[in-house]
């Protein structure tokens, strides 16, 4: 039903905060939704009976006037649509990640990887002065050298002005 749709725009996106302002769901039911401006900036209300009573091409609103379920009924029929593409759900991670990567081992940690390697810079003092062995520092370095890059800027564990 159109409502249940309404109902869990409401709950787990207006008002728990995640609503991103796209308008989406009042695009999809310009009948029915509204922009009101709060002080979190707009978001999508249920248009005023006054309002819906305004849209000429109405005939039954008069009706259920008073009854909100059956003018959203009559009024939301994007609303399935609207909460399908509604980027305040959040993103579907797990299943985005079967999509673009089918069949690719997971880890909690570092998401999808197709292999994992270790390594080290082969020159013991970058190797001994980089984090994690040195890898980062020594492509940079190569970079650098070759000409591929102009310049790289790298933090320093601990120091509070750049050097």
């Amino acid at each position: 039903m159109p409502t249940d749709y309404w109902n869990r725009l409401q709950t787990e996106v207006i008002r728990s905060g995640n609503c991103t302002h796209c308008g989406a769901c009042v695009g999809l039911n310009p009948e029915l939704l509204e922009f009101h401006q709060t002080e979190r900036g707009p978001l999508p209300q249920v248009r005023s009976i006054e309002a819906l009573n305004q849209w000429p091409n109405d005939k039954k609103l008069a009706t259920f006037l008073g009854n909100l379920e059956e003018v959203l009924a009559a009024r939301s029929q994007q609303m399935p649509l609207a909460w399908s593409v509604c980027s305040g759900r959040g993103v579907p991670y797990p299943d985005l990640l079967n999509w673009l990567f089918p069949g690719v081992d997971r880890d909690p940690l570092i998401g999808a990887y197709r292999q994992i390697f270790t390594g080290y810079a082969s020159d013991p003092a970058v190797r001994r002065r980089g984090a994690s062995g040195g890898v980062i520092s020594r492509v940079l370095i190569h970079l650098l050298e070759s000409g591929q890059i102009d310049g790289a800027i790298v933090l320093q564990q601990g120091l509070v002005e750049p050097e």
